[in-house]
């Protein structure tokens, strides 16, 4: 099992959001699979990022070197 960003916070046991930025909800619950709860604060950044996989096993098996471009988002 992997979770990333979001995925990783969807395995955990709530996602908090007291200031509604994301969702009117408030709180979410999650699969519970981890032991963690999620917080988000008030500010939201977002970041252009890009850079080369160094990985070469697993789920990245033959990906060394590619380039590749995404965004982070941080809150």
């Amino acid at each position: 099992m992997i979770g990333i960003c979001g995925g990783y916070q969807m395995l955990g046991r709530r996602i908090i959001d007291p200031n509604r930025l994301e969702s009117e909800e408030g709180v979410a619950t999650g699969l519970g699979l981890l032991p963690v709860v999620t917080r988000f604060s008030s500010q939201k950044q977002t970041h252009q990022a890009s850079g080369w996989v160094s990985g070469d096993h697993g789920l990245l098996a033959g990906a060394k070197a590619l380039p590749f471009e995404g965004y982070e988002i941080h809150m």
